[in-house]
């Protein structure tokens, strides 16, 4: 149980210092905590021409990135369409290749079986 060790730090007026009662030896002195301490950096204020660079570039990420959508929209609306196209084309297709057989004589269907009768379709033979 010694005598209190007087430190000097950079302009303190000799006050002791020693292992605080806490125990927390880690912790700084309250001196250095004071906000009459903090320096204020000018770096945190930036110049109006800065600020205008800023919002410009910003602007233009955003007029990017809005066409980019854009693009995208488009590009899928194109596809869904050439799909529905293509499908169009492959059912005319199918319609062209088929083989048809024109019952006149409704007699025919009676003596049909059953599993001929179930593939007997009805077409539109007026050819519009």
């Amino acid at each position: 149980m010694g005598k209190a060790a007087v430190a000097k730090k950079g302009g303190d007026s000799g006050t002791p210092t020693g292992r605080p009662k806490s125990g927390r030896v880690w912790k700084s002195t309250t001196q250095s905590i004071k906000s009459t301490k903090h320096i204020k950096s000018s770096g945190a204020h930036t110049s109006w021409a800065k600020k205008q660079e800023g919002r410009a570039a910003k602007e233009n990420l955003a007029k990017l990135k809005r066409e980019a959508v854009e693009n995208a929209l488009r590009e899928k609306e194109e596809r869904i369409q050439r799909k529905k196209e293509q499908e169009e084309r492959r059912l005319a297709n199918e319609r062209k290749a088929e083989i048809v057989q024109k019952i006149s004589n409704t007699k025919k269907i009676k003596k049909m079986s059953r599993k001929q009768r179930r593939q007997i379709e009805t077409r539109d033979t007026s050819g519009k």
